[in-house]
């Protein structure tokens, strides 16, 4: 038996994905209801959400943690290029305030962390225990550590034409459904 974990950003589409619930308010109010404009959160698709278990499965030694490189996006971004898409006018984003124990940035390794963080690949990192592991830490041994502080949604965020690319990509710019 092998325990790996995997961390991931909000996967597109998914239960509780906040895009039906924006494209709801689109549809119903002639606003969106964001908690903070300058919001970040990183995003994957359930295609790439399910290449990262198949990354960790079919790699992982059994103690560390893979992360996927994937984009950041601002919310307040996510949400004018659903409305642009809509072909409403005058839909306003009204800032909310952010909830309890909720916080502006998503992060996926912290500074403590990214001295234990290697690169697997381009688009897989992976975070090493803090506490050696027998045969771990050499299995790791050719990857390059990081060169990153920490893996923060807040340091780099797509352009709002990438944003409408990966929303395009993944079927959600659709407003025939029901």
């Amino acid at each position: 038996t092998k325990f790996i974990c995997v961390r991931s950003g909000n996967v597109l589409g998914s239960s509780g994905s906040v895009i039906p619930i924006f494209k709801n308010q689109i549809k119903q109010f002639s606003q969106i209801g964001i908690t903070d404009l300058g919001m970040t959160r990183f995003f994957l698709s359930i295609e790439d959400a399910v290449q990262l278990l198949f990354k960790a499965t079919n790699n992982g030694k059994g103690g560390e943690t893979y992360v996927m490189n994937m984009p950041s996006i601002k919310i307040a971004d996510l949400a004018k290029v659903l409305i642009e898409s809509s072909g409403k006018k005058n839909i306003e984003i009204k800032e909310i305030g952010v909830r309890p124990g909720e916080k502006l940035n998503e992060t996926l390794f912290t500074e403590c962390e990214s001295s234990r963080t290697v690169y697997f690949d381009n688009d897989y990192f992976v975070v090493l225990p803090s506490t050696p592991m027998p045969g771990l830490q050499e299995h790791y041994t050719s990857s390059t550590p990081v060169n990153l502080k920490e893996y923060s949604s807040a340091t780099k965020q797509i352009s709002n034409s990438e944003v409408e690319q990966m929303l395009m990509k993944g079927g959600f710019l659709s407003w025939n459904e029901n």
